[in-house]
């Protein structure tokens, strides 16, 4: 068997307390689609990773996609993906652009946001049958949160993220826990 680097990603990862009970008995639902494909996305650790789990929490509070959750307390997830080194794309290198902009062109893929997962996804299926191998965890950028601003987003571009494929390679380092007084005195300290 060939020697394989192993790689220790640091990311976070906003949710409610009860999907967090539910992460904790049954691991990570990775079968979501996001912004840039299929997966559970974890904010690229970074002076504002704990702050973009906070405004991604309070931005699907506001569209109602927690409503049916019974313990909405909001919960960020400090977690590692360890993986071998093979098994991870950093889709954001000149190498991926490139070769994403090639599928896109190849596929006559619309230039819409709808577009973004089905992309991705499709992209992450033909590396692995390129590779021979699977692809566990990918890094993108993506849009933060519009509100409350949380990221200086208009000098540095959008925000990193990893984006894991499968539980097995998550492990929850520590979990905070904010009530609605933690999250106003937040709200009003990013506002001022």
């Amino acid at each position: 068997m060939p020697f394989s680097v192993m790689l220790n990603l640091k990311g976070t990862h906003g949710t409610t307390k009860t999907r967090y009970n539910t992460i904790c008995s049954e691991r990570f639902n990775c079968k979501g689609e996001g912004q840039r494909g299929t997966g559970a996305y974890f904010w690229e650790d970074s002076p504002y990773s704990e702050d973009l789990a906070i405004a991604w929490y309070l931005s699907r509070m506001a569209s109602g996609i927690y409503s049916r959750d019974a313990d909405k307390t909001c919960t960020i997830l400090t977690a590692c993906l360890n993986l071998p080194e093979d098994e991870f794309l950093n889709l954001e290198s000149a190498e991926m652009k490139s070769l994403l902009l090639e599928l896109i062109k190849d596929k006559d893929i619309p230039d819409n946001r709808n577009n973004g997962a089905y992309l991705h996804d499709l992209f992450i299926e033909m590396m692995e049958k390129v590779l021979g191998n699977p692809i566990n965890v990918f890094r993108v950028n993506v849009y933060p949160p519009r509100k409350p601003r949380c990221y200086p987003g208009q000098l540095v571009g959008q925000a990193g993220c990893y984006v894991a494929r499968t539980p097995k390679c998550i492990t929850i380092n520590k979990s905070e826990f904010y009530n609605s007084e933690d999250l106003k005195t937040w709200k009003t300290a990013k506002e001022s």
